[in-house]
């Protein structure tokens, strides 16, 4: 995944909820715009709860739209 193609994903109009899963397994749930920022190939999340989470986007290995709460098939 590139840069410019999880921006359109994550920044698109309107907010959509994601789950994000990473190389190592890692679901990161992103539920609201302000809670995601990015800046070249990183990314920062402050999940709910939870400390700020940090990795670069070559990291990414899938993104799905969430939907009350479940991620959608």
């Amino acid at each position: 995944m590139t840069a410019e193609e999880l921006k359109k994903i994550v920044f698109g109009k309107p907010f959509r909820a994601v789950r994000i899963t990473l190389h190592a397994g890692d679901p990161i749930v992103v539920r609201h715009p302000e809670c995601i920022a990015m800046s070249g190939s990183w990314v920062s999340v402050i999940p709910e709860p939870g400390p700020p989470i940090f990795f670069e986007v070559h990291q990414v290995v899938s993104v799905q739209y969430l939907k009350n709460g479940r991620a959608r098939r």
